[in-house]
This record gives structure tokens, C-alpha cells and sequence, in this order.
């Protein structure tokens, strides 16, 4: 099975990549954060794929998925990870989202008309509630990064901002701020793990440990000295804590 693989859902083209497919394994479907991509998970991938099948998708105007239809806010950009699910022919033991897409993997399941995944895993899940607006955002925008560049990862993150249509990380960025991921969270009714960089400054620990409480199934993993993309800077570590927490489940 090739790595990158084509879909076309309602007429827009949709890249993502398919790793570890051989053999009968546990899906897990991965969503990126505004202006990333799919080779934003490569190295979790690569570590996860010994034991699982795992689907990371570009979204519309990231990554590969270039498209000049118009941009998407976060119900839509849902919408259609369920009509990816559909075209794929998959069901994940887990959608998993890092950042933005955490709202868009709550979102899914969410609208979903049937069970489209047993769990949800939320890699520093946004947007903090007591920081929803633009300028504070674009603040911990800063001191991410330079945290990310601290890593040694950050080369390809800035390769997918510069790549990305700065129009859609904008939509998206106004469309994240405007979702309240608590409500969301608190009615869903699958297992659900947050996962947190110790030195996030987007999530701090007093976000997540809210968003817990109002789960009926949640638990909380911290990752000593990772930041908000604790899969690029720590994939070993992230991996480990994914297939703890699925065996339990």
C-alpha cells in the first residue's frame, strides 16, 4: 500500500496517508492542527505503525488538499471527516486530533448520525476559554514556537505555514475561537484522552483538568518538556500513551 493516498469527497480533493496497513490492525484517524498537515504526524506514524494502521488526513487548503472552493469553518471541516470515514470504508478505534483538530474530531463526533470511532484523543486540545481572542492566541502563537524551535522540530511546521492559504488559516483560526469545546466535550459519550505538553502555552493544566470533569470518560496525560505538538517533539512518548490507553479500553 502506497503512503500517500487520493480521495475525492463532493468534488474536493482530499490527500492523506495511509501507513501500516498490512495485516488486520486497529485504525487510528489522525486530524491536523490550522496550517499543518498530515506530515505533521509523520514521526508518531512511524512509531505507531508496527502495531496500528494509521490515516492522517490534509485538510482543504493544507497541506496537499489545495482547493479553491470556499474555506470551511469547523462544522464543515467535520462534515467531511465523516464523509471521509464514509469513502475510506473505516472505523477507527480512534479519532485523534491535535490542536484545531480536536474541535474538528469533537465536532465529528458530535454530528455523526452512528458510531464512528470507540475514542477520541486530543493532543492539546484548543482553544482555552479563558484566552479566546485573537491577539492572545497570536501571543502563545509566539511562544509556541519558539518552545517548537527549542525541539529541533520545527523546520516542517514552518514549511506547512508557508505552504498553507493564509484566507483559510484565518477562517479557521476566527472559527476555532468562536467554538466552545467544553460544551462539546461534555456531551460526548465515548472514552476520551487529553493528552498535554507540560510546557503548552496554549492548554494549561487548569483547561484540561476542566474539560475532564466534564466527561463522564476521561483521562489526563501530561508529557514532561513537550510543548503544544508533544507527537512531533515527543512521538515515542505520545505512542506509548496511545496504546496504554487503548488497551484499557
Amino acid at each position: 500500500m502506497k503512503d500517500k493516498q487520493l480521495v475525492y469527497i463532493n468534488g474536493i480533493k482530499l490527500h492523506y496517508r495511509d501507513t501500516g496497513g498490512l495485516g488486520e490492525k486497529p485504525v487510528i484517524v489522525m486530524v491536523h492542527g490550522i496550517g499543518l498537515s498530515s506530515g505533521n504526524f509523520r514521526a508518531l506514524n512511524e512509531v505507531l505503525e508496527s502495531t496500528h494502521r494509521v490515516i492522517s488526513v490534509d485538510l482543504p487548503h493544507f497541506g496537499s488538499s489545495k482547493t479553491s472552493d470556499s474555506l470551511f469553518s469547523i462544522e464543515q471541516y467535520a462534515q467531511l471527516l465523516l464523509a471521509f470515514l464514509e469513502e475510506i470504508r473505516v472505523r477507527p478505534v480512534a479519532l485523534l486530533g491535535n490542536s484545531f483538530g480536536c474541535q474538528i474530531v469533537l465536532d465529528a463526533f458530535l454530528r455523526a448520525k452512528r458510531p464512528i470511532a470507540e475514542t477520541a484523543i486530543l493532543i492539546g486540545p484548543t482553544v482555552n476559554k479563558g484566552e479566546r481572542s485573537l491577539r492572545r492566541q497570536l501571543l502563545r502563537f509566539v511562544q509556541n514556537m519558539a518552545l517548537e524551535k527549542k525541539s529541533g522540530k520545527y523546520v516542517s511546521v514552518l514549511i506547512d505555514y508557508l505552504r498553507a492559504n493564509p484566507k483559510a488559516s484565518y477562517m479557521a483560526m476566527r472559527s476555532s475561537l468562536a467554538y466552545k469545546t467544553e460544551e462539546t466535550v461534555g456531551r460526548l459519550k465515548v472514552p476520551i484522552l487529553l493528552i498535554r505538553g507540560r510546557k503548552d502555552p496554549f492548554v494549561p493544566n487548569e483547561w484540561v483538568e476542566e474539560l475532564a470533569k466534564l466527561s463522564s470518560e476521561a483521562n489526563i496525560v501530561e508529557v514532561p518538556k513537550a510543548a503544544h505538538l508533544a507527537h512531533l517533539s515527543h512521538p515515542v512518548d505520545i505512542a506509548a500513551v496511545i496504546r496504554a490507553f487503548l488497551r484499557q479500553e
